[in-house]
């Protein structure tokens, strides 16, 4: 199976690609959560970026004609990456309780 690099590089996979990298600093931000109180506005405003990114994503494929089937695989594997990774962390941190965890995790698990 070839490649086609033109048809992975569009606009809407490169916002799903940043998705899933943007994990890192608010992976940063909620581990240390307890050092400061700007950790948790600062980790708010990127989870609300990466849903500013994810309605772009699906806006710019539709408008451009630039659906994938890369990008019919990147984009909810970022959606399910940044949740799951969210939520267990928040978890972990005892941020959250844990049946709000349960439910998150297993609706990501059925669908």
């Amino acid at each position: 199976m070839k490649i086609n690099w033109s048809e992975i590089r569009t606009k809407s996979n490169m916002l799903s690609t940043f998705r899933v990298f943007l994990i890192i600093p608010i992976y940063y931000l909620i581990v240390n959560f307890d050092q400061s109180y700007s950790y948790r506005i600062y980790a708010v405003s990127l989870m609300i970026f990466g849903v500013i990114t994810d309605l772009l994503d699906g806006y710019l494929a539709r408008k451009f004609n630039e659906i994938t089937e890369f990008g019919k695989i990147i984009d909810p594997l970022a959606d399910k990456i940044n949740i799951v990774a969210i939520i267990v962390l928040l978890f972990y941190y005892n941020e959250i309780p844990a049946y709000y965890f349960w439910i998150i995790v297993l609706r990501d698990l059925i669908i």
